[in-house]
């Protein structure tokens, strides 16, 4: 005998034969359906239930190899195991510098990795960087992180795709699905027959002339207030002074004297006799006195003073405000007026609906049984979200799913991020070297080092904010007509250098000229200051004309790195937070948006047959969960784009599957009973037992805690199911629906019909009931006096109201 009962939906069906043996250790104790002594040759041959006799074979899910997730993950693990590889080496590197190599002209020094380098670099480093080529023991150092470089920079190669594993053991791969054996489906119908007034919900008296006022005033208001404000102030003074003196001062005096005397003297002198005496005298004399004085004074003074004063003050200001104020208003007022000499009474009573129901019997059915946990789990998070039903935009994608902290950004990711969110004017990151150059010449065409066999050159070259000197390239370039010997001194480093043989190269008159190329490793310890210089010097003897092209390789330290990370991470999560705000403003405003006219619309609520549908496509769809092990994360074809479009083979396979499942099982038929809240979680006990709707069977799947769903299985489908419990292909491993001729073709027509109502053929099994279901819905009485029930047969124990007749005396008289 079918019993009646309160529920909405009843259903009872009788067992006509056990449901087939299972397989050895497939009992109740293994929920799983597949126990260690379950037999492997089915499984063997499973593929994918979308798939399943196509030639992919396997539906991979997201994030499993051979899905676009699943290579992008992988891609991004062997980038960040190749970028750690190379910080590796180049830190192990960093700890002591490179020896002092040399080598011929023309020929760059090689600097080969370390002994203590190898020793010390991990095994899964060493198998990254092999993996790209990379022989350790042999190459450049240089050169390995050149490569690494390039090889981050672009990118690379997506891996082969892995073949989908035809034979998983894991139980999220396998149906999780019991049949319950082959029965008479007995389907129980009810429809809303009347509703009848029940208890008494509340009384109103109103005495002989009283006036009586009630004002019901409800207010709801909602301010919301989004303010933005960040500003910037920058600074900047620089004074810049320069004084040149330069004096000359030159005096030349010269005086030349020059004395010439030229003398000549005769004297003649004669006598004849004593009375003749003659004498002559003849003198001569030139003096010559020159005198020449020269005095050349010249003064030249410069003086040059710069002053620059430059004052930059820089201040940015970005103030968003978005008020939102929403304000409703509702204002009942009930007034009861008693003009009368009597005393008015006003009843009003609770309502209930009353279901008439009937058993139908559709024929043998192989019955599946499934228990679905909280039932109405999604409509719980809906109500939940504070943006239920708004068409809203997309959110900007949270930036700690890409970095969540500055430590996470790198070279190969911080462009991608950026783009996300729009950000421009990020530094790039710095490289792991950077190289100065510079060159010191002594001597000329004509220079001799006659009496000076020796000499001294200096050059400094600049330090790079956030490096230190690790490498030095030393090209130097001499005339000499000895034994040539050269010291070079770097940073505190120095090296002598006699050329040999094949560094030297006749020129002529006993001159050779030498050439050769040096490597200094610097000791990449101690930091430099960005004002501070690297000093090279360079001794030379035995030549007076020599010069020397210098490259110095520089480090990154790991702090400047970790400036960069810091810098670029507050720039990205700025234009995030940016993003954001912009992102809450557009959902206030629909929000705002949606509550107006959500106060236009109907305050009724939907309809109980439109619930009714509601309930069943949930029951439904977790039904297809426990059957499928699908959470509805696979693509189903449809591509996004502007505008959308479908990828022919994905939907296709799609297509298929959703097609068997929807066919396989009579979900018109679906029958269910809903289990109390405290099968709930428990946290969610007081939501469920304080909620309210006047829908008694919508509120039951509500507050439901668990259900009990019973569907059976199409007839002419059985094999077909069986077939994809068994291994997990559709359509009997075919993959692809049956043409017209097969029995498990189902015209469009009957789908129609069985969506839509229509008689399929089936008997009713019993006499009718009645069912009844409390509502929260009153009704003020209209007969005098208070109600009253009588029992209406003798047989049952059923009972109505008594209603008094029109001309009759009060019930309660």
């Amino acid at each position: 005998m079918i019993e009646a009962n309160t529920t909405n939906d009843v259903f009872r069906y009788v067992q006509i034969r056990p449901p087939r043996p299972r397989a050895p250790g497939h009992g109740d104790g293994d929920p799983s359906g597949d126990a260690p002594g379950r037999e492997t040759a089915g499984a063997a041959t499973r593929t994918s239930p979308t798939t399943a006799g196509l030639p992919s074979a396997g539906r991979a899910r997201p994030g499993e190899p051979g899905t676009a997730a699943g290579r992008r993950r992988e891609d991004d693990a062997r980038r960040a195991a190749l970028r750690a590889a190379v910080d590796e080496l180049v830190s192990l590197a960093s700890t002591s510098p490179p020896p002092v190599t040399t080598s011929p002209p023309g020929r760059p020094p090689s600097v080969p990795v370390p002994d203590h380098v190898l020793a010390r670099l991990s095994v899964r480093s060493a198998v990254v960087l092999a993996d790209l080529g990379i022989d350790l023991a042999a190459d450049d150092l240089l050169e390995i992180v050149a490569r690494v470089e390039s090889a981050l920079a672009s990118p690379p190669a997506p891996p082969p795709v892995a073949p989908v594993d035809e034979t998983p053991d894991d139980d999220e791969t396998r149906p999780y699905l019991r049949t319950a054996g082959v029965a008479e489906l007995l389907v129980v119908k009810q429809h809303l027959k009347r509703y009848d007034r029940t208890d008494v919900a509340h009384v109103e008296n109103v005495m002989a002339s009283e006036r009586r006022v009630r004002t019901h005033r409800a207010l709801d208001r909602v301010e919301e207030t989004f303010t933005t404000e960040r500003e910037t102030t920058r600074e900047r003074e620089t004074e810049l002074e320069t004084a040149e003196r330069f004096e000359m001062q030159k005096e030349t005096s010269r005086t030349i004297e020059q004395d010439r005397r030229f003398g000549f003297g005769l004297t003649v002198s004669g006598r004849y006799g004593p009375s003749v005496e003659f004498s002559s005298n003849l003198g001569v004399e030139s003096t010559t006195s020159t005198q020449e004085t020269t005095t050349s004074a010249m003064t030249y003074a410069k003086d040059v003073m710069s002053r620059s004063l430059e004052r930059v003050v820089e201040r940015v200001r970005e103030e968003q405000v978005l008020r939102i104020l929403r304000e409703q208003e509702e204002t009942n007022l009930h007034e009861f007026d008693n003009e009368g000499p009597g005393h008015v009474v006003g009843v009003y009573q609770f309502l209930e609906k009353v279901y008439e129901s009937q058993v139908f019997t559709y024929g043998l059915r192989e019955m599946l049984d499934i228990m679905v946990p909280e039932p109405a789990s999604h409509l719980w998070w809906l109500e939940s979200s504070p943006t239920q039903g708004l068409n809203l935009p997309t959110p900007p994608p949270r930036l700690s799913a890409y970095a969540a902290t500055a430590a996470a950004v790198t070279p190969e990711n911080y462009l991608t991020i950026a783009a996300l969110y729009g950000v421009d004017g990020l530094s790039t990151p710095p490289p792991f070297f950077q190289i100065a150059s510079a060159a010191v010449q002594q001597g000329g065409a004509d220079a001799d080092e006659e009496g000076q066999p020796r000499s001294v050159v200096e050059k400094e070259v600049p330090v790079p904010e956030g490096y230190l000197p690790w490498y030095a390239q030393i090209m130097p370039l001499a005339l000499t007509d000895d034994e040539l010997t050269l010291a070079v001194s770097v940073g505190g480093v120095s090296h002598v250098w006699r050329p040999t043989t094949a560094e030297l190269v006749a020129v002529g008159s006993g001159h050779r000229l030498a050439a050769g190329t040096l490597g200094l490793g610097l000791a990449a310890t101690e930091p430099h200051v960005a004002s501070a210089n690297l000093v090279v010097q360079l001794m030379a003897f035995e030549t007076a004309t020599f010069g020397a092209t210098i490259q110095v390789f520089f480090l990154r330290t790991p702090a400047a790195f970790t400036r960069w990370q810091i810098a670029t991470y507050g720039a990205l999560s700025n234009a995030y937070e940016d993003a954001v705000k912009r992102y809450e403003v557009q959902v206030a405003e629909l929000k705002a948006q949606a509550a107006q006219t959500a106060r236009q619309g109907s305050a009724f609520g939907s309809a109980p047959s439109q619930n009714a549908v509601v309930v069943r496509e949930e029951l439904k769809r977790h039904c297809l969960s426990v059957i499928t092990r699908e959470r509805f994360d696979a693509p189903n074809g449809m591509v996004d784009a502007d505008p959308p479009y479908f990828d022919f083979p994905t939907a296709a396979q799609h297509g298929s599957f959703a097609r068997f499942f929807e066919q396989a099982i009579e979900w018109d038929q679906l029958q269910y009973v809903c289990y109390p809240y405290y099968w709930a979680r428990k946290p969610t006990w007081d939501e469920r037992l304080l909620r309210e709707d006047v829908d008694p069977a919508f509120l039951e799947f509500f507050k439901a805690g668990a259900a009990r769903v019973v569907v059976p299985v199409r007839p002419g489908f059985e094999v077909a199911l069986s077939h994809y419990l068994e291994k997990d292909e559709i359509w009997d491993g075919e993959g692809e629906p049956p043409d017209i001729t097969s029995d498990t073709y189902l015209p469009i027509v009957t789908e129609i019909q069985e969506r839509t109502g229509a008689d399929q053929g089936e008997l009713p099994v019993g006499e009718p009931w009645e069912t009844r279901v409390p509502t929260p819905l009153v009704i003020l009485r209209t007969e005098p006096g208070l109600p009253r029930w009588v029992r209406t047969g003798t047989d049952g124990w059923a009972w109505g109201e008594e209603v008094p007749p029109d001309d009759g005396p009060p019930l309660d008289a």
